[in-house]
C-alpha cells in the first residue's frame, strides 16, 4: 500500500487554513494532536456519535461526497483495545479515577461510562471548564482538594492520568496515598523512559504502572480503518515499538 503519511507543525489558529491546503493538494485522511483536537472539533461539520460526545476528535477523512472533513474520535476505543489486546486488567468491575477533563480525557470518558459498573470519578484543576461533564448521571466531578480530603473513605482500582503534567516534567496535585495497590496508567509515553508520574507511582507502591503506548497503537490502528475500511494487525506495530525500548 503506497502511503505519504508526514507530520505537519499546525499552529494553534491555523488548523482551518492548513486543511484546506491539505484537502486542496489531494489530501485524504489525517490525525490531529494536541493542541489542535478542540480547534479542530469546533471547525468540523460533520461528526461521529463518539467524537461528538467527547467533544474533541483526533481523526479526520476527506469525504468527496460532500467535499468536507469527517471527524472521529478513536482515543476512547483505542483505550479499550489496548487492556484487552495487551493487559489483563478487567475494567468492567473497577472502581477508577480519571485524572484530567481535557481531550484525552473527554474521549475516555464517554467509553468507560459505558464499560464499567462502578460510577467513575474525575478530579481537574479547573472545576469550570469541566461543567459540562456533569451530563454523565455516574460520574463525580471532584477538585484535587475535595479528592484528597477523601483519602480514607474510599480507594481506586485503577487511576489514569490523562494530563499532559508528564509531558511537562511535572506531577498532578494528588495525594500520593491514593497510588499505593492501584493500577496506574499514564497516557503520555517517552521511549525507553517511564514517565514521571510512573515513577512517581512506583516509589508510592502502586500496583503495576503501564504508559499510553498501547493505546497510541489502538487509536492508530483504528484511524487506519476509518481510512482504508479494513483494521490492520497492531500487535506486530506495538511489539516492535516495545523492544527498540
Amino acid at each position: 500500500m503506497d502511503i505519504d503519511y508526514q507530520k505537519v507543525l499546525t499552529p494553534a489558529g491555523t488548523l482551518a487554513e492548513a486543511l484546506s491546503i491539505f484537502s486542496s493538494a489531494g489530501g485524504m485522511g489525517a490525525n490531529i494532536t494536541a493542541p489542535l483536537k478542540q480547534e479542530a472539533f469546533a471547525l468540523i461539520p460533520q461528526l461521529s456519535p463518539c467524537a461528538r460526545t467527547a467533544g474533541t476528535l483526533n481523526t479526520l477523512k476527506w469525504d468527496p461526497s460532500t467535499q468536507q472533513w469527517f471527524g472521529e474520535n478513536t482515543d476512547g476505543q483505542g483505550f479499550l483495545q489496548y487492556l484487552q489486546k495487551y493487559t489483563s486488567i478487567d475494567i468492567a468491575p473497577a472502581r477508577v479515577l480519571l485524572l484530567g477533563a481535557g481531550g484525552a480525557a473527554r474521549a475516555l470518558i464517554d467509553v468507560l461510562e459505558k464499560n464499567v459498573s462502578q460510577p467513575l470519578t474525575v478530579v481537574n484543576r479547573d472545576l469550570e471548564k469541566a461543567q459540562d461533564l456533569k451530563k454523565y448521571p455516574r460520574l463525580e466531578l471532584l477538585s484535587y482538594v475535595a479528592l484528597n480530603q477523601q483519602i480514607h473513605q474510599t480507594r481506586f482500582d485503577i487511576i489514569i492520568n490523562a494530563t499532559s503534567s508528564s509531558l511537562h516534567q511535572q506531577l498532578p496535585p494528588l495525594d500520593n496515598a491514593w497510588l499505593k495497590n492501584s493500577i496506574v496508567i499514564d497516557l503520555a509515553y517517552a521511549h525507553g523512559l517511564s514517565t514521571p508520574f510512573m515513577e512517581w507511582a512506583l516509589s508510592h507502591h502502586a500496583k503495576s504502572v503501564d504508559d499510553g503506548l498501547g493505546m497510541l497503537v489502538e487509536q492508530a490502528a483504528l484511524s487506519f480503518a476509518l481510512w482504508f475500511d479494513r483494521m490492520p494487525d497492531s500487535k506486530p506495530v506495538y511489539q516492535q515499538l516495545r523492544s527498540r525500548e
